[in-house]
């Protein structure tokens, strides 16, 4: 084929991961996925074999939206693993774990810091970056779901993806002010898909043909939320989610629509499974996590 884009949602139970690769081949990974249990990492177990599968074990820019331990902790071991030329982050810590690991890693500089706002965007490859949209520059923390990178990947001047972290209402609010452009082919749902980050108004806006959620089988949470499904439908979009079908791929090529790609059939996928005529399995070899133990 051409010229291609690919997002790829990772399946890494309850956390979250989104690896973008770029026309030329540039790697970009937003956020590394984590957990709350000490004896399994996500991003040594699934993340970094992921990003190294078939390619030198090499990451252009790591991207963290917040320290939640679901996005942060498997970042941890990326950062230290593979060969990162940049590390990108909104510079607002706090006093968790994990921050005081991120904040030895910065001091070690182990490959250049970027701290960026709202106004500012992350070049990926000519003619593709992320916008960021949240938080403003004013914003003094601590890290947390409303303080969340909100981004927008753009290639060419078209809106592709929109991944607003773990952003809630708030937050959420801030990236709805009039005049900003959401328009997105794919939403990366917002807190996985919680009722605490519930905003139809964001679904409309963005006029997205694919939400994801990146949530673990049958997650405690209940993630996604029933209303936030509903609401993503009555915007248009169709809703999938990581638990039940696996990692989500996918691939732009020119001014159409995007492919898209799962780990799991269809027809596997449960009472949720959406569009099967719309979906194709992804190879074996790239089912990064057929069925996560999380």
């Amino acid at each position: 084929g051409g010229e291609a884009v690919e997002l790829t949602v990772l399946d890494t139970g309850m956390s979250q991961a989104v690896s973008i690769r770029g026309p030329a081949g540039r790697m970009v990974l937003v956020d590394g996925a984590g957990g709350w249990s000490a004896d399994y990492d996500p991003g040594r177990a699934l993340v970094a074999p992921a990003l190294a599968w078939g390619r030198p074990p090499r990451l252009d820019t790591a991207v963290l939206t917040h320290l939640d331990s679901d996005h942060s902790r498997g970042l941890l071991f990326v950062l230290e693993a593979l060969d990162v030329r940049c590390f990108v982050w909104s510079g607002l810590t706090d006093r968790s774990e994990d921050g005081r690991r991120l904040d030895g890693l910065i001091a070690r500089k182990l490959w250049p810091v970027r701290v960026v706002r709202a106004g500012e965007r992350i070049d990926i490859e000519p003619g593709l970056w992320l916008d960021v949209l949240h938080p403003a520059e004013k914003e003094r923390g601590p890290s947390c779901n409303e303080t969340s990178l909100v981004l927008r990947l753009v290639w060419q001047g078209r809106g592709l993806a929109m991944l607003p972290g773990d952003a809630e209402r708030r937050a959420l609010d801030g990236v709805l002010r009039p005049g900003t452009d959401l328009s997105a082919d794919v939403l990366v749902l917002p807190h996985h898909g919680s009722r605490s980050s519930l905003r139809p108004e964001l679904y409309r806006r963005i006029g997205a043909s694919w939400a994801v959620a990146a949530c673990g089988p049958g997650n405690r949470f209940g993630f996604p939320h029933p209303e936030v499904v509903r609401a993503c439908e009555a915007a248009g979009s169709d809703v999938l989610t990581t638990a039940d079908h696996g990692a989500v791929r996918f691939r732009w090529e020119g001014d159409g629509p995007p492919e898209v790609d799962c780990a799991r059939p269809a027809a596997e996928a449960g009472s949720r499974a959406l569009c099967p005529g719309r979906l194709s399995c992804m190879p074996p070899l790239e089912q990064h996590n057929p069925r996560s133990g999380q």
